[in-house]
């Protein structure tokens, strides 16, 4: 039950992994399994008949699998449950077990189980990052400095130093993580998700701790405590959501910085060479092969985009499956026809698939946004466009009961001439009582070619019927309609 603003904020800040059921989860969960067990087998005294380490195993595997099933067994649940057996049978049977020797027998195991787990995106972010993060503790564990305590400092001092020293020793280890992380999976979250959240450097530096050692123990805490006392499991539940909205207000402002996101138009080519070089950059290699795979992904700063000429347009048809979503350029301006959102997306795609696309493209301002219907949730994906990006005209087929702001009714033909270019939106048919008529985008290039784009959208049949007709006298009249030009050339 997460909305729409919960969803871009996440997003935004990097955070989705700690919302969703992530391999640390129930990495945490297992241990403190295995933990009760420990405790649970010196009261009880089964010293007799099991021994500890093998006990504590099979219940922490054991809960560690009943939680990812109720987390719907995905591939992150999978590769943690599949390496934590792979290392606890290594440990019970005496033999020492790399950490990719793990996680190489995680990842075939979860082959064999789904062979079509590649196919999805977590798949590749949840590995990637896993290596990554091995790659990094083994560039820590080679770097790590050798200190001296001076003998003049007292005990106290020195205590206080040294905790000072670790803290900011941690701050620091996991801050160069997140940065090695971040930039290592940065190609493969523009090529998914068509932005990298910058944001998530700062905004996981104490989400992580939160999420993983407060908010997911209470959680975890009241679920052991319900079946004894429902007033003890509500206060711990209550703690973690007093926690939970107390750090919203940071998320949220972190989510809307400047630059929180980056987005960059690239070849395929480019991205594929920066997808295969960054990842060495987390990983314990000469500096003259990391700095030869950092080059190699400079070409994702520089925008291959070319600038339209004068009469002539460029269009986009943005992929938003089953929905319809047109994105048109001239030189100097740019219309948005419809999110592509759909019965049931609640302005999802907008967020998900418009806004990265306008970021990606350098579209910072959409001199006109048009909405074929005012349904319910085309109206939910024009009011995430109008939250999150600057619009100039807004046009409208129908009514909006309650619009957010000033519009245009498309009740009549109106037009612009943008750098040459016609931009003409009138109603597909007269509109009956009730039925609201869907607004029709005609664009023609003024270079002499007459090149025309008619986007009719979502009409019905009396309606095509009409607009045939409609079209089919103007090119036999051509009658002259005023056209105003664009307010800002």
């Amino acid at each position: 039950e997460i909305s729409v603003e919960e969803g871009r904020v996440f997003g935004a800040t990097g955070t989705v992994h700690l919302v969703a059921i992530s391999g640390l989860h129930v990495t945490l969960f297992a241990t403190l399994a295995t933990a009760a067990a420990r405790r649970a087998w010196r009261r009880l005294g089964l010293g007799d008949r099991v021994d500890r380490e093998p006990f504590a195993a099979s219940c922490g595997l054991a809960a560690a699998f009943g939680y990812a099933l109720l987390a719907g067994f995905g591939v992150p649940a999978q590769r943690t449950l599949l390496m934590l057996a792979a290392w606890w049978l290594a440990r019970l049977g005496g033999r020492r077990v790399g950490a990719l020797d793990a996680l190489g027998l995680a990842l075939l195991a979860v082959l064999a189980l789904d062979p079509l787990a590649p196919l999805g995106a977590g798949f590749w972010l949840s590995f990637t990052s896993i290596a990554v993060l091995m790659g990094t503790d083994a560039l820590d564990r080679a770097a790590r400095p050798v200190t001296a305590t001076p003998a003049s400092r007292s005990r106290a001092t020195t205590a206080v130093v040294a905790t000072a020293r670790r803290g900011l020793v941690a701050l620091y280890r996991l801050s160069l993580t997140q940065w090695r992380v971040t930039l290592a999976l940065a190609p493969a979250t523009l090529l998914l998700f068509g932005n990298v959240p910058l944001a998530g450097l700062v905004a996981n530096l104490f989400a992580i701790p939160l999420f993983s050692l407060l908010l997911v123990p209470l959680v975890l805490g009241g679920l052991a405590l319900l079946p004894w006392s429902a007033a003890l499991a509500a206060l711990a539940w209550g703690l973690a959501e007093r926690a939970y909205l107390a750090t919203w207000p940071w998320l949220e402002a972190m989510a809307d910085w400047p630059g929180a996101g980056w987005s960059a138009a690239t070849d395929a080519p480019s991205l594929l060479a920066a997808l295969l070089a960054l990842p060495m950059l987390a990983v314990a290699m000469p500096w003259p092969l990391r700095a030869t795979a950092l080059a190699s992904a400079l070409p994702l700063l520089w925008s291959p985009q070319s600038a339209v000429p004068d009469g002539q347009y460029r269009a986009l048809l943005l992929d938003t499956g089953d929905g319809t979503s047109l994105l048109v350029r001239t030189r100097r301006h740019a219309l948005l026809y419809d999110t592509g959102d759909v019965h049931g997306s609640a302005g999802a795609r907008a967020g998900r698939v418009v806004l990265p696309a306008l970021r990606e493209l350098g579209v910072s301002r959409l001199d006109l946004l048009v909405q074929s219907r005012a349904t319910g949730y085309r109206v939910s994906g024009v009011a995430t466009l109008l939250e999150q990006a600057e619009i100039g005209e807004l046009v409208s087929g129908g009514a909006w009961a309650a619009g957010p702001r000033p519009r245009l009714a498309c009740d009549r033909s109106v037009g612009w001439l943008w750098d040459g270019v016609e931009i003409r939106v009138f109603p597909a048919a007269e509109a009956t009582p009730g039925e609201p008529a869907s607004c029709v985008l005609r664009v023609a290039a003024g270079d002499g070619r007459r090149a025309v784009l008619l986007v009719p959208g979502q009409v019905d049949a009396s309606e095509a019927l009409q607009l045939a007709g409609m079209i089919g006298e103007r090119q036999r009249h051509r009658p002259h309609q005023p056209i105003a030009r664009a307010p800002r050339q």
